[in-house]
């Protein structure tokens, strides 16, 4: 009989190398303000001013008309805000707390016919009146925004019927030159409740702006009498980074 053939013995498996430990991987720096940035270019909550106050500098005002078809008519302004109106602006006290109280120039005989864009806003003042190479960077503007009881922002003119009036907080850069706008960006706050919310409007200055005008603050447009009334508190403009 042939033998039973024995069976090779079966190799030992070569052993399984040990996994190598992969390293966390190392977590992104954050983004830091350009260097020479201000952390904060400007915040103001109101309370140096009052209603007795000769006005509010540093925030002044302009008026931009436009026809009903928004073709561009002129402006007029530039000097400082009032502390307590007739027009423009003025501070009011809740509870303790002052606003910056905004509205339309209604002393405009423009408001029978055209349209009336109203500015209250901030530029640079003292020894430093335009953009500089160290302000370049990005930002962020927030400020809480209260549509008053009555003669609201957007609401009707209960003499005349009108409405349609918008207000937006903005931040321009104006050309020194030309006066183009080399930078606009708003947020509409027309919207604002009684109770007052908090806004917030992202913005960018590069080297293009170095040399020309900064203005920050709040604008209004209305036409016949709208109402446009909105107060403003908190206001605080911020370095950031884009992925904030």
């Amino acid at each position: 009989d042939d033998p039973t053939p024995t069976p090779d013995p079966t190799p030992d498996p070569d052993p399984e190398p040990e996994p190598e430990p992969v390293p966390d991987p190392q977590p992104d720096p954050q983004p830091e303000p350009a260097p020479g940035q201000p952390a904060t270019f400007f915040t103001d909550d109101f309370e140096t001013y009052s209603t007795s106050s000769p006005n509010l500098l540093p925030w002044r005002w302009y008026v931009n008309t436009f026809d009903l078809s928004g073709n561009y008519l002129g402006f007029a302004g530039g000097d400082p805000a009032p502390a307590n109106g007739p027009q423009v602006s003025g501070i009011v006290t809740e509870g303790g707390n002052n606003l910056l109280n905004t509205y339309s120039n209604y002393d405009d005989g423009n408001h029978m016919m055209n349209q009336v864009e109203t500015s209250v806003y901030r530029t640079l003042e003292g020894s430093v009146t335009r953009i500089t190479a160290d302000m370049v960077g990005s930002y962020r503007f927030t400020f809480s925004a209260q549509s008053p009881a009555t003669d609201g922002c957007g609401t009707t003119n209960s003499a005349n019927g009108a409405s349609g009036g918008t207000c937006h907080g903005f931040v321009k850069v104006v050309d020194q030159g030309t006066w183009a706008l080399l930078l606009f960006e708003r947020v509409e706050t027309t919207s604002a409740s009684n109770d007052g919310e908090t806004f917030s409007l992202d913005f960018e200055l590069t080297s293009a702006h170095v040399g020309h005008i900064y203005q920050i603050g709040f604008m209004n447009l209305a036409a016949n009498y709208a109402p446009t009334a909105m107060r403003y508190d908190d206001c605080l403009v911020e370095a950031r980074t884009p992925s904030n």
